[in-house]
């Protein structure tokens, strides 16, 4: 005879209703941590789709902004597993029902959203690729959107480090969807903006966002 299914907490039955944004799974505080650290910086994606951050950056540019990856971004001296890992260890044996897994829950947010950025980019032209998530979707375009490395960032998955996300802006509507891939130009800024779907590390004033063809070698 099976055994009766154990009703879910309630700390699991909030997570599971979380999908203003993103879709996070059903699981005891430790299986959580572990959750974020693959969407961060492991979690593997669709073979139809492309992980960015494997992206070498190496290509040339458009003539005007210069290619970059989404390992650039990054400060050399910064590792999003390692912070994982470290709270996970403090998260150990926790009970997922009391108030120290909240706690321990908003401080890995934290973590992840206070990743810093890399200082070096401000102000530069560059161009990268990534999968649009639309901030302000419209009848005429988005103005404002997010750029990501991976798909299903902030939406299937939690956000990445903050260092990892990207807040595009343009003067002029652009005919784009969720979870397209493109090329995004323009000038970076290195800020932390808070958003309804994630905080960025980074605002990039673009002017172009046209479909992704990898480039040619």
């Amino acid at each position: 005879m099976t055994a009766p299914r154990r009703p879910m907490t309630r700390l699991q039955a909030e997570l599971a209703g979380a999908r203003t944004g993103w879709v996070m799974p059903v699981l005891a505080l430790s299986g959580v941590v572990l959750a974020v650290v693959a969407a961060s910086t492991l979690l593997p994606v669709p073979d139809t789709a492309r992980d960015f951050r494997k992206h070498a950056g190496t290509v040339d540019g458009d003539g005007r902004h210069a290619t970059i990856a989404w390992s650039d971004l990054v400060p050399a001296d910064w590792s999003a597993t390692r912070e994982m890992k470290r709270l996970q260890r403090t998260a150990a044996g926790v009970d997922d029902t009391t108030a120290e897994a909240r706690v321990s829950f908003a401080r890995l947010r934290d973590v992840l959203d206070a990743a810093p950025a890399n200082p070096a980019l401000q102000g530069r032209a560059v161009r990268i690729p990534g999968y649009v998530v639309p901030l302000d979707a419209r009848a005429q375009g988005l103005t404002e959107f997010l750029l990501v490395p991976y798909f299903g960032a902030c939406i299937h998955s939690p956000p990445p480090p903050a260092n990892q996300v990207i807040h595009v802006q343009s003067d002029r509507p652009l005919a784009l969807r969720a979870m397209d891939t493109v090329w995004v130009a323009g000038t970076m800024e290195v800020v932390r903006l808070a958003s309804s779907v994630a905080v960025s590390g980074y605002r990039l004033r673009a002017v172009s966002a046209d479909p992704y063809e990898p480039a040619e070698r």
